[in-house]
């Protein structure tokens, strides 16, 4: 990826979530909870959201993946 079409990414407002986001609890990474969930967005790119809590440290991560 350029840096002018991560550029164009990062300035596109179309992008949005349309699912509900469910945290579900995996337990190779207990005691973390988790979600992943596409992104849409009107140019299409290929990206979702991973998300993440630890519910010992109460730690949040939320990453944004370009497939």
């Amino acid at each position: 990826m350029t840096q002018d079409e991560f550029e164009a990414l990062l300035h596109d407002t179309s992008k949005q979530i349309n699912e509900p986001i469910s945290w579900v609890e995996n337990p190779a990474h207990a005691p973390t909870v988790e979600f992943r969930v596409s992104v849409e967005s009107d140019e299409g790119y290929p990206i979702f959201v991973k998300g993440s809590y630890n519910k010992l440290i109460q730690t949040l991560t939320y990453v944004l993946i370009h497939r």
